[in-house]
């Protein structure tokens, strides 16, 4: 699985083992930036096919992008990324749903 590339990003470090970090967010680790409009967490190769989450905080952008990864998680789609998410949340050693 491909991760979209960080160059011109204004990248936001993330503490992923906080206690407030929600188990998704753990495992899967998305690039959190902030733009314009506010803060983006994405997890794929691009906008346009990855899974992304935006909101006025980077904590809200980590929301919305749990609740775009749950509904990724469930489509029928056979694609890389698709199948990545399916594929860690199998074997993963956390309760996802």
């Amino acid at each position: 699985m491909r991760q979209m590339k960080m160059d011109g990003l204004n990248t936001i470090p993330i503490d992923y083992d906080a206690y407030y970090i929600p188990a998704l967010v753990k495992e899967f680790r998305p690039l959190v930036f902030k733009d314009e409009q506010g803060y983006c967490a994405i997890l794929g190769s691009d906008l346009q096919t990855g899974v992304l989450g935006c909101g006025k905080t980077a904590i809200l952008a980590l929301t919305e992008w749990e609740v775009a990864l749950k509904k990724r998680a469930q489509r029928v789609a056979d694609d890389d990324l698709t199948n990545y998410i399916k594929d860690t949340i199998a074997a993963s050693k956390w309760t996802i749903w």
